[in-house]
């Protein structure tokens, strides 16, 4: 199956006159999917009377909240293509649609960065987040930094900078490849340049996997633009390292997004961390630490290392699973006269709803001490349009693969002094468990299924932690 793409800055759409004549240019193209920047229009709820003038298929748009250069569309020719989510991700700057092109499932993002080297740093920061996914990535725009050294002349011939540093780097975490440079030195093009010449910069982009043979690409000029469309057409399928024959599907990509987060926050730990209420709890923490711990023959163990053997030790034994029957299970419930009704246990089993989580992460309460992974559930209410579909996607396959990533498996035991008895007996210290705020929420929405039918199978003498009850 193959797929034929374009992406070009058009310099504005907002016109009509302008517009009619790129969408022309555009047909008369012939390529399946168009990724357009710098279309120069303004933010809108719904974007109906653009649509219905792109009459060769659907077609998905974003505009600017302010600046008048900034506007992105993906417009797609024919039937092949059905959506089923649609992401502003960054008004008028970066917009994500997925999908299934004649059944192969298929994320398109479109890029238009920003001059600005600080705003383009932001952007690309949250876009890294989009790259982590097992479906097939298209991803075309004007990126305004360049992925090679000499990827500028002229007087602003910085070359590379922190931005296009970070854009190699995602990328080849992706696996995805530019199809202009997969065509080798000798035909490598600028795509943008001004009249006379005296600069260019090679800023526009379009990737695929890295995994898809070369197919044809290409520079052309258009006379309503200083920027060059960049076209390919090649296979659709590529074999991604995140892709389900490769992985473990949503519950991989999950765990993968994770590290590219972590990682982000530990590179900028340090360089830009103000002294906030965390560093100043680290402070007062220093007055509680464990200095030395007996050990299970009483004897005093110093260093951190055999500390940590004392504490593995114990709540290693404390949390071990412990081996049960099956049949002492059977004659432990044999008694239990409350059942629910087939009606109310097929009410139980029905899929969890977007809404469902995000009223789980709403209602969560703040402040509380993240996992090991440091995210606190303030960060996925912030980021809900973004976090929430894919938590969706993981619960749905945790649910019917009876398995769950290893970030919902794992919490990190902090122990909590007693203010009584002697700091080196580990039976003064609370332990506590910092579970990773996407357990919480699995949890959390399981509890909310149950509080429909709980009341009909717990006995009247065990109500007292039940709300109403």
């Amino acid at each position: 199956m193959s797929i034929s793409l374009l992406t070009l800055n058009v310099r504005s759409v907002k016109d009509q006159v302008r517009r009619v004549g790129t969408f022309s240019f555009l047909a008369a193209q012939n390529h399946d999917v168009c990724f357009l920047q710098e279309c120069r229009i303004p933010y809108a709820q719904s974007y109906h009377q653009l649509e219905q003038q792109w009459t060769h298929g659907p077609s998905f748009w974003s505009g600017g909240d302010n600046l008048k250069s900034s506007g992105v569309t993906i417009l797609i020719k024919g039937r092949h293509f059905t959506t089923d989510r649609v992401t502003e991700q960054v008004n008028g700057r970066v917009l994500v649609v997925g999908g299934s092109w004649s059944g192969e499932p298929i994320r398109l993002i479109n890029v238009y960065a920003p001059p600005e080297k600080s705003e383009r740093l932001k952007m690309f920061r949250v876009l890294r987040m989009q790259l982590v996914t097992s479906r097939t990535i298209r991803m075309g725009g004007d990126f305004n930094c360049t992925v090679e050294l000499d990827g500028r002349t002229g007087s602003d011939s910085a070359g590379m900078d922190v931005t296009s540093r970070l854009l190699v780097e995602m990328t080849c975490e992706a696996s995805l490849r530019d199809v202009v440079g997969s065509m080798g030195p000798n035909a490598r093009n600028y795509s943008w340049s001004k009249p006379d010449a005296s600069e260019r910069s090679w800023i526009d982009f379009l990737f695929t996997s890295a995994t898809v043979k070369p197919g044809r690409s290409s520079m052309v000029s258009v006379h309503f633009s200083d920027h060059r469309a960049v076209s390919f057409k090649g296979n659709l399928q590529g074999c991604s390292p995140l892709a389900p024959d490769h992985g473990n599907g949503t519950a991989h990509c999950w765990e993968e997004s994770w590290k590219i987060i972590f990682r982000t926050r530990t590179e900028n730990l340090g360089k830009d961390e103000k002294c906030n209420s965390f560093f100043f709890e680290k402070l007062h923490s220093a007055h509680t630490l464990l200095v030395e711990l007996r050990d299970s023959d009483g004897n005093l163990q110093s260093g951190k290392e055999c500390i940590m053997r004392v504490i593995t030790d114990v709540y290693g034994k404390l949390y071990s699973p412990k081996s049960s029957e099956r049949s002492q299970a059977d004659s432990f419930l044999k008694d239990i006269s409350k059942t629910l009704s087939p009606e109310e246990r097929e009410g139980l089993n029905v899929p969890f709803t977007l809404e469902e989580l995000h009223l789980a992460a709403t209602t969560s309460k703040r402040g509380k001490t993240p996992g090991s992974d440091c995210l606190p559930v303030e960060l996925y209410v912030e980021l809900w349009d973004l976090i929430g579909p894919d938590l969706l996607d993981l619960y749905g396959e945790v649910v019917g693969k009876g398995s769950m990533p290893q970030s919902l498996r794992e919490s990190m035991i902090t122990l909590l002094y007693k203010q009584k008895g002697e700091k080196e007996d580990l039976k003064n210290w609370r332990p506590i468990s910092l579970l990773n705020v996407d357990y919480k929420l699995l949890a959390k929405a399981m509890a909310n299924h149950l509080k429909k039918v709980i009341e009909k199978i717990i006995h009247p003498d065990q109500t007292c932690g039940i709300p109403g009850l």
